[in-house]
């Protein structure tokens, strides 16, 4: 196989995504969670550092609900207290599950590595 090109290496294509259930919606109701690319991971660290983790957690989930066709379900500037709004259990839900897809979960890290032992 030859190497990749640039167009190749830079196509969004590499960002997996997962259905994630929401059955708090109805029995068949989910939304589509995506890994963060670099720029996304950039902006968030920038947000954690100054230890606002509320707003950690909404800008973590904004930038990685989508719906089926790839468009993000929530706008950064209007709708960070409107996902706050949403019951704690299901965004930490949510976020959990947005981090064990991007491998940044330590629970998930943990069990991992007792596999390994």
């Amino acid at each position: 196989m030859p190497a990749l090109t640039r167009e190749q290496f830079l196509s969004p294509a590499d960002l997996e995504t997962q259905h994630f259930p929401m059955p708090e919606f109805g029995d068949d109701a989910y939304v589509v969670i995506r890994q963060l690319d670099g720029r996304q991971l950039k902006d968030l660290l920038e947000i954690q550092k100054g230890g606002d983790d509320l707003g950690f957690l909404a800008e973590l989930l904004i930038r990685s609900i989508y719906d089926d066709d790839g468009n993000r379900l929530f706008d950064t500037e209007g709708d960070i207290d409107k996902v706050l709004g949403k019951h704690f259990v299901l965004l930490q839900r949510l976020a959990e599950a947005v981090l064990d897809l991007n491998g940044m979960n330590d629970d998930a890290d943990d069990a991992e590595n007792k596999k390994k032992d």
